[in-house]
């Protein structure tokens, strides 16, 4: 398959592929719980990016049990990156967009 072919040709194409696939997933979860915060003692997360860190924590563990798998915590770290790059990025998004900031009824 061509993507495959393309992350194998860059250096370190695999980690930078984890990045955008679960980056953007966390963009796409957050914008579509309209920027919804969950809070914590020790601060805030978007919803839609805990929702991806769960899943991406379970599947990565997940393949500490399959046998063609590989657990492998830089391919977590690298998903980590992502979710926290584009939690950074719809905390931009939100601050410039209006029709986050319209008061709902």
């Amino acid at each position: 398959m061509f993507l495959f072919e393309m992350t194998r040709s860059i250096p370190f194409g695999d980690k930078l592929g984890h990045i955008m696939v679960f980056g953007c997933l966390t963009l796409m979860a957050n914008l579509a719980l309209k920027g919804r915060l969950v809070s914590f003692k020790l601060g805030s997360i978007y919803w839609g990016a805990l929702a991806v860190l769960v899943f991406v924590t379970l599947e990565e563990l997940s393949q500490h049990f399959i046998e063609i798998r590989s657990l492998d915590m830089f391919d977590y770290l690298a998903n980590l990156f992502g979710i926290l790059c584009f939690s950074w990025l719809t905390r931009e998004i939100i601050k410039k967009a209006s029709f986050f900031n319209e008061a709902s009824p």
